[in-house]
């Protein structure tokens, strides 16, 4: 009887052992963004990891740039040259830890990113494409209509950086304004949800922002 329970203990450890490791890889599979600050210069420039089964593969916004093979074991990513430690803050934000020399001393560092996910909407996918967009956030409000690109003649990032051009674009089901600088895209805003009259996007630091939205509204550049 003894031995019988010893094997039923030892069998229910091992099923809960694989379902935590099933349940981890499950849940950093798909693609992930990395929300970088207005005036950080990076490479690639829109960050984006895919994880699936045995491959992390890396992408500046759509364009595949790198793969690699990985194996999953708790909360390690094992990339075989190198070892990275991850945690979940919530269930669509990703924390990524590795080992880094800075000044010459080892120093942790680490990326969070967002996991891609169909923009929440009952509406058209094109419903914002003949819209006017009041964007306020940074201290800054920009204008936009995707039609006749800004209404004003440059989108401002921060105090220091200033665009030409805006663009509505869609990966993975999931809608972004897409920001271009001298024809490079430099910035992205993704979109979480879009109402009839109001959207929310995710800024820097996974802050939501609230834009509002109005109807058929042509603007010209100034």
């Amino acid at each position: 009887m003894k031995i019988t329970i010893k094997k039923f203990v030892l069998s229910l450890l091992i099923c809960l052992l694989l379902c935590y490791e099933n349940t981890h890889g499950q849940q950093i599979q798909g693609k992930w963004i990395e929300l970088k600050h207005t005036e950080a210069i990076t490479y690639p420039s829109i960050n984006i990891l895919e994880f699936d089964d045995s491959f992390i593969i890396q992408y500046d916004f759509d364009k595949k740039l790198d793969s690699s093979t990985y194996d999953l074991k708790d909360n390690i990513i094992d990339l075989k040259t190198t070892i990275k430690t991850f945690s979940f803050s919530k269930d669509n934000i990703l924390k990524i830890y590795g080992k880094a020399l800075y000044n010459g001393l080892d120093t942790i560092l680490s990326n969070e990113f967002l996991r891609l996910e169909k923009t929440k909407s009952n509406l058209p996918i094109d419903y914002l494409e003949n819209k006017t967009i009041s964007i306020t956030w940074s201290n800054y409000t920009n204008i936009i209509n995707f039609e006749n690109g800004l209404s004003q003649s440059e989108f401002k990032l921060s105090r220091f950086k200033f665009c030409d051009d805006v663009r509505l674009e869609t990966l993975n089901e999931m809608q972004f304004i897409s920001v271009f600088c001298e024809n490079e895209r430099s910035f992205v805003l993704p979109i979480k949800e879009i109402k009839l009259d109001s959207l929310t996007l995710y800024a820097p630091e996974f802050i939501e922002i609230n834009g509002r939205i109005s109807g058929g509204v042509t603007l010209k550049k100034k």
